[in-house]
Formats: C-alpha cells, sequence, structure tokens
C-alpha cells in the first residue's frame, strides 16, 4: 500500500498498521463484553470494506464469530418495511 506502514502479516495477509492497532482495540471492548458498536456512516464503499477488515480481524482476536453480513442487514428488517 502506497504511503501506508504495512505492519507484519495477520492470517497470512499484509494489513495496514493502523488496521491492526484498530482491530487490537475493538478485540478488548469485544473481550470485555461489549456488544453493540455504533458507526458513523461511511462515506464510500472502500471505507465500508476497511470497517469491514478490521471488525474480522477484532472477531478473530477476541476468538468469537461476529454475525455474518447477511444476517446483520437482514435483521428486523420486516419491522420496517
Amino acid at each position: 500500500m502506497k504511503g501506508i506502514l504495512c505492519s507484519q502479516q495477520a492470517h497470512g495477509l499484509r494489513y495496514p498498521a493502523i488496521f491492526l492497532a484498530f482491530a487490537e482495540e475493538l478485540a478488548r471492548y469485544i473481550t470485555v463484553g461489549y456488544e453493540t458498536l455504533i458507526l458513523d456512516i461511511p462515506p464510500n464503499e472502500e471505507e465500508l470494506h476497511h470497517i469491514g477488515v478490521v471488525f474480522d480481524l477484532a472477531s478473530k482476536a477476541a476468538g468469537v464469530r461476529l454475525a455474518s453480513k447477511g444476517a446483520a442487514q437482514g435483521a428486523g428488517k420486516e419491522q420496517f418495511l
């Protein structure tokens, strides 16, 4: 990645150090029991993808499986139709 410090490999892939730092901090919250995290709406699809990568890394670090994207998007949807 141009202009971004890349850290060591995690799960067979190289990630920017900032991704790993955020994932580590997020994993701490998940480990102590936080179940709801509220984020601003990402400005674009690329940013949404980056958020997903960090959440995936955090869930692996915390040893938990987060709800799938499809399950999260469809949860309670019928209430708003």
